[in-house]
C-alpha cells in the first residue's frame, strides 16, 4: 500500500514517512546520485563551498588554462 501511495504522489515511501524532508523520484536519480545528494546536504557551509570549488575545478578543460597563457 506504501509503495502505490508512493507511486502515486511521486514520492519515496522514506517521505511518506516522515523519514525524509524531501523525495527523490525513482526515474529522475539514480542510487549514487540520491547518496551524493544526501551526503552535500549533511555538510556544512564550509563544506559545501569546497565541493563546488572542486566540482568547478573537475569540469574546467585541462588544457583551457594553458591555451589563455599562449594567447597573451
Amino acid at each position: 500500500m506504501l509503495i502505490q501511495l508512493a507511486e502515486f504522489f511521486d514520492v519515496s515511501v522514506d517521505y511518506l514517512l516522515a523519514r525524509s524532508t524531501y523525495y527523490f523520484p525513482d526515474e529522475i536519480y539514480s542510487e549514487e546520485e540520491k547518496r551524493l545528494i544526501d551526503n552535500y546536504r549533511d555538510l556544512n557551509d564550509d563544506g559545501k563551498k569546497l565541493v563546488d570549488s572542486m566540482i568547478k575545478t573537475l569540469l574546467t578543460p585541462s588544457g583551457r588554462s594553458e591555451q589563455n597563457n599562449k594567447i597573451s
